[in-house]
C-alpha cells in the first residue's frame, strides 16, 4: 500500500525585464502543482499458486543404470490494484481520503479519480526425462517438454513440444584405456529445442478499449468503444534449435582440466514488432506482432582449470574464454525498397548505424565538388563522408548504414581464483576490465 501527499510550494518568479527596466522585480506564485494539495492512495494484492507433481524411477541392473522422471507443473498468478487520487484539503495535517474536498483553491470542482485493475496469468508444463548409462561409459539422456501459455490461443498455437537428446562417451573407463594420469576423458554431444514467449497478453485476438466521458450523445457524456488491437491468430512460441558438441578432460588428479564446447543456435519464429513493415496506405489496420524474425549464433567456450592441495591449504584457478557471433537471417524491419546497406538481414546482431568516412576535405574546391550535409557547412579538415545513395547530399536517412562490428563483445575472458585455508576462503574473479574479491 502506498500513500502520497503533494503539497503546494510557493515560489518567487522574476518579472521579465524590458528596455526601460532598471531594477529586477519578483512576484509570488506557486509551482506547477499550483496552490491545491493532492492526495493519492493505492493498494495492491497478488497471489501466486504453483503446483508440482512428479514420479521418479531409478534402478540398476548389472552394468545398466536407468532413471525416469515424469513431472507436471502449473503456475497461476492473480493480482488486483486499486487507487484514488483526490484534490483539496481544508487542513493539510488531516491527509485522509475522507477529508478530500474535491475543489481547488479557486473553487473549481475537481472530483476524485479512482483507478483499478486486475490480472490473471496461467501456464502449464509437462516434462518427461529418461537417463541411461552403461558401465559408466556410455550415457544417454532424452527429454520431452510440453508447455502451454495463456499468451497464445488462436489456431491451436498455445502449446509447444520441446524434445532434447544428449549422448556421452567416457573414454577413460574403457578396458583398453591405460593412461592412469587421465582422471576423466569424456566426449559429449547434444541437440535440443527451447522456446520463449515474451509478448504482451491477448496479441492473438481482436480487442476493444473504452474511453469514458469522451463523446456527448443526447446531451449526456458517453463512453466510447474503439478497436485497440488487431489480433494475429497465428502467434505462437518463438523457438530455437540448439546443437552442441564438447569434450571434458581432467589430468593428474585435477592439476589440469579442460572443457571445450562448440555450439550452434538457430532461432526461428522470433516474436517481433512488424508495424514498421507495413506501408502508411494500410491505415494502421494490421496486427503489430508476428513470428517473423530469424537469427543464428555460433561459437565456442574453452575452460581451463587447476586444483591443488598442500596440507590444509588448497587453491584453484579457472580461465574461461568464449566466442559467439550472431547474425540476422531475417529482420522484419527491412522493407523491400530499403537499400542493402540499411538492412539488418545478413548482418551481425547489434550492428550500429553510421556514415563511412573517406578521409578529410583538403580544399574548398574539393568541398564544392563533393556531397556535404545541407544544414552543416563543411571546411577544409572536416570529415568527408561517402554519398551512399548518390543524390549529391549527405543525410542521415539515406547515407547512414550498418557499419563496423557489434558493440557486444564477441570474445570474452573470465578468470577465477580461489584460495581455501583452515578457517577462510578467498575468491577473486576478473572479467574484461572488471574485478572483484569475495572473502
Amino acid at each position: 500500500m502506498t500513500k502520497q501527499l503533494t503539497k503546494p510550494n510557493e515560489v518567487m518568479i522574476m518579472d521579465l525585464p524590458n528596455a526601460a527596466t532598471t531594477t529586477l522585480t519578483y512576484h509570488k506564485d506557486y509551482s506547477v502543482l499550483k496552490d491545491t494539495p493532492i492526495l493519492s492512495e493505492s493498494a495492491s494484492r497478488a497471489q501466486e499458486f504453483t503446483t508440482q507433481t512428479s514420479i521418479t524411477y531409478d534402478n540398476k541392473f548389472g552394468d545398466h543404470s536407468i532413471g525416469v522422471l515424469l513431472l507436471a507443473e502449473t503456475r497461476e498468478r492473480n493480482s488486483n490494484n486499486l487507487g484514488v487520487t483526490g484534490t483539496g484539503l481544508d487542513f493539510i495535517q488531516l491527509d485522509e481520503l475522507n477529508q478530500i474536498t474535491g475543489f481547488t483553491k479557486e473553487g473549481k470542482e475537481q472530483p476524485a479519480i479512482p483507478s483499478g485493475s486486475s490480472s490473471q496469468t496461467r501456464v502449464a508444463g509437462f516434462v518427461g526425462r529418461l537417463n541411461y548409462n552403461y558401465a559408466d561409459k556410455y550415457y544417454l539422456e532424452a527429454s520431452l517438454r510440453h508447455d502451454g501459455s495463456y499468451l497464445f490461443g488462436g489456431m491451436n498455437k498455445r502449446w509447444v513440444t520441446l524434445p532434447g537428446l544428449s549422448l556421452a562417451w567416457r573414454i577413460n573407463n574403457e578396458k583398453w584405456f591405460h593412461a592412469t594420469w587421465v582422471d576423466n576423458l569424456k566426449l559429449r554431444a547434444g541437440i535440443g529445442k527451447t522456446a520463449t514467449s515474451g509478448i504482451q497478453p491477448f496479441q492473438w485476438r481482436n480487442t476493444m478499449s473504452t474511453s469514458p466521458n469522451s463523446v456527448v450523445i443526447g446531451g449526456a457524456s458517453q463512453t466510447a468503444i474503439y478497436p485497440s488491437v488487431l489480433g494475429n491468430p497465428n502467434l505462437t512460441w518463438a523457438q530455437c534449435l540448439n546443437y552442441n558438441i564438447g569434450i571434458d578432460v581432467t589430468l593428474w588428479n585435477g592439476l589440469l582440466g579442460m572443457e571445450l564446447d562448440a555450439f550452434y543456435k538457430y532461432e526461428y519464429d522470433k516474436l517481433s514488432s512488424v508495424t514498421g513493415s507495413h506501408t502508411p496506405s494500410m491505415g494502421g489496420y494490421y496486427f503489430s506482432t508476428a513470428n517473423v524474425n530469424k537469427a543464428d549464433y555460433k561459437g565456442f567456450d574453452v575452460t581451463f582449470t587447476h586444483q591443488n592441495r598442500i596440507g590444509s591449504f588448497s587453491y584453484g584457478a579457472k580461465l574461461i574464454w568464449s566466442y559467439a557471433y550472431g547474425r540476422w537471417l531475417k529482420y522484419a524491419g527491412d522493407s523491400e525498397n530499403t537499400p542493402e546497406y540499411r538492412r539488418l538481414t545478413g548482418k551481425q546482431i547489434g550492428s550500429k548505424l553510421g556514415f563511412i568516412a573517406q578521409g578529410l576535405f583538403q580544399s574548398e574546391e574539393e568541398i564544392a565538388n563533393s556531397a556535404t550535409m545541407p544544414d552543416r557547412p563543411a571546411y577544409p579538415g572536416y570529415i568527408k563522408y561517402m554519398d551512399r545513395n548518390g543524390d549529391g547530399i549527405i543525410t542521415v536517412n539515406q547515407d547512414q548504414g550498418y557499419v563496423g562490428k557489434s558493440s557486444r563483445p564477441t570474445p570474452q575472458v573470465l578468470s577465477i581464483y580461489s584460495v581455501t585455508g583452515k578457517d577462510s576462503i578467498l575468491i577473486f574473479w576478473h572479467h574484461g576490465g572488471l574485478a572483484a574479491m569475495l572473502h
